[in-house]
């Protein structure tokens, strides 16, 4: 929020919900895409998208793996988060 404020919140939860659809009921807490797609689903350029995942990965909110034709992001707290929610949720 302080970086990019609500553009930078949304971007954050939408990629939370992409990582967790990939998860299914795996550990696996990681999704890769092509940054067209990325930009696709958070609704803004390539060039914010990569320039926001950088600013989560400097954070260490993400893990973040750059090749030249996919971006990869893990989420590790997001199973941490999901335990959370079925507890509450139980």
């Amino acid at each position: 929020m302080t970086v990019y404020g609500p553009e930078g919140y949304g971007v954050w939860w939408l990629m939370v919900e992409v990582v967790a659809k990939q998860m299914n009921k795996s550990l696996r807490c990681e999704a890769e895409y092509p940054v067209a797609v990325w930009s696709k689903k958070f609704y803004i350029s390539k060039r914010k998208t990569l320039e926001i995942l950088r600013v989560f990965s400097e954070k260490n909110l993400i893990f973040l793996k750059e090749s030249e034709k996919k971006i990869s992001v893990e989420i590790p707290n997001l199973l941490k988060f999901r335990d959370e929610y079925s507890q509450r949720s139980g």
